[in-house]
């Protein structure tokens, strides 16, 4: 079985997601177009919301920051 691991970085090269965050199992039994075309689609169904959120966490993040820093 194939794992896909995504890393997201910053515009500095900084690891932005904790390593263990977007680890998933890639099932496919057979070499089959089909069967690796729906496997492709249950991993962008699956990884997308989660990797969406933790984006917009951390951009909430920085927001926070700059905005506590512009008023202090």
């Amino acid at each position: 079985m194939a794992t896909i691991e995504i890393i997201i970085r910053d515009d500095n090269g900084n690891i932005v997601n904790n390593n263990n965050d977007f680890i998933y199992d890639f099932d496919i039994v057979t070499e089959r177009f089909s069967e690796i075309e729906g496997a492709v689609e249950e991993f962008r169904l699956r990884s997308l919301p989660e990797i969406t959120k933790s984006i917009l966490e951390k951009n909430q993040e920085i927001i926070t920051i700059f905005v506590e820093i512009t008023i202090c």
